[in-house]
């Protein structure tokens, strides 16, 4: 653990917060979560801080860096900053092959667009309803299904997004 917070210090990024959310996950990576989550409750009531932590703490092993897609990718964007995740893999890593495969996540996450955000959705609920559909319940599930095919690559324009939603809509 040592060597990785050793590793992470070398790692800084401009951000006081950043740096000291990695610092966190460095210390608490091995830990089960419950322990995590005493232990940061006694440091810090700062939510958003706490959240991050436990997040790429939750998700460190969720990517597979030999296989990875750009689905997966755009799926671990939803569930955390891929930033703060390379910097933390990086941290934690010592072989020279995973380093490169972690670069090749950053660098794919940066053209994607998610390396410090999720995907902005295509489909919003204003495109439901111009298809005559009246507000209901259903949107966020119509709207969460639309999330994901588009990450999923089943559409990548507004144009292809409106006649997908129209073929799921129909079915």
């Amino acid at each position: 653990m040592l060597i990785s917070i050793d590793k992470m210090s070398s790692l800084n990024t401009n951000s006081v917060k950043t740096n000291t959310i990695l610092m966190l996950v460095i210390l608490c990576y091995k830990l089960p979560l419950d322990k995590v989550e005493s232990f940061l409750i006694g440091l810090t009531h700062d939510k958003s801080l706490f959240s991050k932590v436990l997040s790429l703490i939750k998700h460190q092993n969720s990517m597979d860096l030999n296989t990875f897609t750009e689905y997966d990718i755009y799926l671990l964007a939803t569930k955390v900053n891929i930033e703060e995740f390379v910097l933390f893999q990086q941290a934690i890593t010592n072989s020279q092959i995973k380093l490169q495969k972690i670069e090749s996540l950053k660098k794919q996450a940066k053209e994607l667009g998610v390396l410090n955000k999720e995907a902005q959705r295509i489909l919003q609920g204003k495109d439901i309803i111009n298809l005559g559909i009246k507000p209901s319940k259903d949107f966020s599930k119509i709207l969460d299904k639309a999330y994901n095919a588009q990450i999923y690559g089943k559409f990548k324009t507004e144009k292809e997004a409106r006649l997908w939603l129209k073929k799921e809509l129909i079915s």
